[in-house]
């Protein structure tokens, strides 16, 4: 933990806000959560998230907290509730990323163009009303992204749930793509876990640039595994791959919206909501034509 407390004791908190508009007593509560106990761990992430991730928006002091949460995360302390915190604080609500609200990869773009360019001329085209730039929200995803090899790694682990996060959450790094398609190819062609193929799928569709070959066997491959889940994993990551009429694809997607996401999964997209991300899935031309 050494290496933990030297990093907190680095940061100016005094100089940072949290959803408090205090973040000087912030790195006590993050030391909490490396507590024996396990009471006090549980109200320590509750009360990180209420500082870190309120409603939705990020602070100043959100994305200085990334760091020492990746390194419990490493020394595998509470992995999987860390890597959800890690998730909340890159997006705050992934619905609004899947639907197209908000995708800091193109805010981020954005600003640079409008450091190089007048607002006047380009201002309307290039930031809509929907994508007013936030510093401290782009800043969280950005610290969290510095995390994509230690998410990579969890991937390759032995902890299912542990994989099962890390691999929701790569899919979210669109710039890290060269790091991350391979290593998501290569456990979808070999995963025997349904639900770590399904989130697996998913990522895949969502980070990977349009039909890329390392993923075509896989994810076709995956439209006809045994798990009603893989199915649907597949089914979705596709349709946000490649955005194609494939009859297969559509019959597969309208199974799992018709289902209600019954039977349950855990796969992390719209809180455990797949049937959500299905019909999300079908609107893919929105965000992939970001990209």
């Amino acid at each position: 933990m050494a290496n933990g407390e030297e990093y907190l004791g680095q940061v100016d908190w005094n100089s940072l806000l949290d959803a408090h508009d205090d973040s000087a007593s912030l790195p006590n509560v993050l030391l909490k959560l490396a507590s024996n106990n396990y009471e006090e761990r549980k109200d320590a992430f509750n009360e990180v998230i209420s500082r870190l991730v309120h409603q939705g928006s990020r602070f100043s002091a959100s994305s200085h907290a990334v760091p020492f949460l990746l390194f419990l995360a490493e020394a595998g302390m509470e992995t999987v509730s860390i890597l959800e915190l890690l998730s909340l604080i890159a997006l705050g609500d992934d619905y609004e990323y899947l639907s197209g609200t908000i995708n800091p990869y193109l805010m981020r773009r954005n600003a640079a163009r409008l450091l190089r360019s007048s607002v006047g001329a380009l201002g309307s085209e290039i930031m809509p009303d929907s994508y007013e730039l936030d510093p401290d929200e782009v800043a969280a995803y950005d610290a969290v992204k510095e995390g994509v090899p230690l998410f990579i790694d969890l991937l390759k682990g032995n902890d299912r749930q542990a994989r099962i996060w890390a691999a929701y959450i790569l899919g979210f790094f669109p710039e890290r793509r060269e790091e991350i398609v391979p290593i998501l190819a290569d456990v979808l062609a070999s995963e025997t876990d349904s639900q770590v193929a399904a989130t697996v799928a998913i990522s895949s569709g969502l980070v990977a640039l349009p039909n890329d070959p390392r993923l075509s066997i896989a994810l076709e491959r995956r439209l006809h595994g045994r798990h009603r889940a893989e199915r649907w994993g597949a089914a979705i990551g596709l349709e946000w791959w490649s955005h194609r009429s494939d009859p297969l694809v559509r019959e597969i997607l309208q199974d799992c919206i018709s289902s209600g996401g019954r039977p349950a999964t855990e796969v992390p997209f719209c809180c455990r909501n797949i049937d959500t991300v299905a019909s999300l899935a079908n609107e893919a031309y929105r965000r992939r034509k970001w990209d």
